[in-house]
């Protein structure tokens, strides 16, 4: 009980100071004088894009679109390969445990309670 308390006070602590760091940021960032004028700024999307240059950025996406599919399509089939390899080797681990508890069933082998497996004669 004592650990929860302490705990939830520090949680509390917590975001009462994260609280007061926001405030304290937006009440900075609200009053500050040296911000430019949101008209003032030029971005990219404010600049007229000629249709030679709207062409060949499709272009360049529609490259880019095909190499991320035969990416894809890569992993894909890596993917499935490792599949394959995981579900083989669970086969053959499932083999070898069989094997290991028909050895233990005729007296063979026993296994010890820390793991070790003893080959009896």
């Amino acid at each position: 009980m004592k650990k929860q308390l302490i705990a939830l006070i520090a949680a509390i602590l917590t975001t009462i100071a994260m609280g007061f760091a926001m405030f304290a940021i937006g009440g900075a960032a609200l009053f500050n004088k040296n911000t430019a004028d949101a008209s003032n700024v030029k971005t990219q999307a404010n600049v007229a894009l000629t249709s030679e240059q709207q062409a060949a950025q499709i272009e360049q996406l529609q490259e880019l679109v095909r190499q991320y599919q035969e990416r894809e399509t890569q992993y894909q089939s890596q993917l499935d390969q490792a599949s394959l390899q995981i579900q083989s080797l669970n086969d053959q681990l499932q083999r070898t445990n069989q094997i290991l508890i028909a050895l233990q069933q005729v007296g063979l082998i026993s296994v010890t309670e820390d793991g070790r497996v003893v080959i009896n004669r």
